[in-house]
């Protein structure tokens, strides 16, 4: 298996279990929600990170690449000058993170493992949409938060809802480029949990 293909693997896993991922310690509130999802992130691109370098021969930088690099670099020269350097840290550690992400999603892409990545976004965006409905409809869980429900692992309705957003293209793409019938049944009930995490249902 080559790094790239390597990396495609890695993603599943690593996207659902950075929805998932949560801590129990309800006095830290939001960042019992953030700072996993950052640990479980960072170490996902440490692991494709080296998994993409092991089998790299040769980088051809496009436009994207120097538009991103770019907005990394601002990034970087925004977080010396932010008044609070702990979240300014924080912050410019998800936008090289998230760089180096594409980066290693558009080697395993370009290596045939397109349809993988793209489900491995759509399925991590069902599985938090349904955290979110089961805690609409009953379900109660510590690693739930009371204050901003139905945010399920999230923590934050309106952070699932933008999560749900985001990933309906990919999990349409799935659903229609789908080749077998199992594969478009379950895209269909993916949309509709999606549908249902956004929608009026999802509140109290």
């Amino acid at each position: 298996m080559t790094g790239a293909r390597t990396a495609g693997a890695l993603l599943w896993p690593a996207a659902i279990g950075i929805v998932l991922a949560a801590a129990p310690y309800k006095a830290f509130d939001l960042d019992r929600f953030f700072v996993p999802k950052e640990l479980v992130l960072h170490v996902t691109v440490l692991l494709v990170a080296l998994a993409c370098l092991a089998s790299a021969r040769a980088f051809a930088l496009t436009r994207v690449d120097l538009l991103l690099s770019a907005y990394v670099g601002l990034s970087t020269v925004s977080a010396l000058f932010a008044a609070n350097h702990w979240l300014a840290t924080r912050a410019l550690a998800l936008s090289i993170a998230s760089a180096v992400v594409f980066w290693c999603a558009r080697a395993a892409a370009a290596d045939g493992r397109a349809r993988a990545v793209a489900a491995a976004c759509a399925a991590a965006a069902v599985v938090g949409a349904a955290s979110s409905l089961a805690q609409a409809y009953g379900i109660t869980s510590e690693y739930f938060s009371l204050n901003r429900a139905p945010g399920g692992t999230f923590g934050n309705r309106n952070f699932m809802a933008h999560l749900a957003a985001i990933a309906t293209p990919s999990l349409v793409l799935c659903t229609i480029a789908s080749r077998r019938g199992w594969g478009a049944a379950a895209g269909a009930i993916g949309l509709t949990v999606l549908a249902a995490a956004r929608g009026p249902g999802a509140k109290r």
